[in-house]
């Protein structure tokens, strides 16, 4: 394996347990309106920004909201239930840590908003630990565009190509490779029955540590 210049992470599925808690901020969210959706149906939300989710629910569910209402109403729910509920992936502060300890550059390119990211890494105790952070409203085009990746890249210094990315969506996984990053899949209880670009996949973060610190 090669050595990499920085590791840029995803946020949710990846290194915040979150998946699950967001699907059911859905199934209350649409309940409000007397709409429901199958249970599968959230999976095409993962790693998109809140105004292309938006677009979808509203158009999806014929809600009587503007993009604007929907964001802000959903977005609450989401934040209320991660800050309360939600728990890290296994293994990710330690590979956190162990890539501190390394020296090795380190972001979260995360579609989901700042305040959000804020609380995530206030509620895990890692504020401190990453180089570079990018939300999905700090670029121009969302993923699967390479936006979010080139820009935590040029924040930390290094080219995306000679980086690794760690995501947990089909989605996340074509913005990597559209940045000519290298990607690696670590799919979760939600997203691992979706069909994903044909890389490298991991069945969870302490595979991805293993293999970094054998070849440090």
């Amino acid at each position: 394996m090669k050595q990499f210049d920085a590791i840029l992470f995803d946020c949710d599925g990846v290194l915040v347990d979150s998946e699950p808690v967001s699907m059911r901020a859905l199934d209350v969210f649409l309940a409000r309106y007397g709409k429901a959706c199958a249970p599968d149906w959230g999976h095409r939300m993962v790693g998109r920004r809140a105004h292309d989710n938006a677009k979808t629910m509203i158009e999806s569910f014929d809600l009587p909201l503007s993009i604007e209402q929907t964001i802000a109403e959903h977005r609450q729910l989401i934040f209320e239930l991660v800050e309360r509920e939600a728990e890290a992936m296994p293994y990710a502060d330690q590979i956190i840590r162990w890539l501190n300890q390394q020296q090795i550059s380190i972001a979260v390119a995360t579609s989901s908003p700042r305040p959000y990211l804020t609380m995530v890494l206030q509620k895990f105790g890692w504020n401190d630990c990453f180089g570079a952070t990018v939300t999905g409203e700090e670029v121009a085009n969302g993923k699967p565009a390479p936006d979010i990746f080139l820009r935590a890249a040029e924040l930390l210094g290094v080219m995306a190509k000679a980086s690794l990315v760690l995501e947990d969506s089909p989605q996340g996984v074509q913005a990597g490779l559209a940045a000519e990053a290298t990607v690696y899949a670590v799919p979760n209880s939600v997203t691992k029955y979706l069909e994903f670009p044909p890389v490298a996949k991991y069945a969870s973060l302490a595979e991805v540590l293993t293999e970094l610190q054998a070849n440090r």
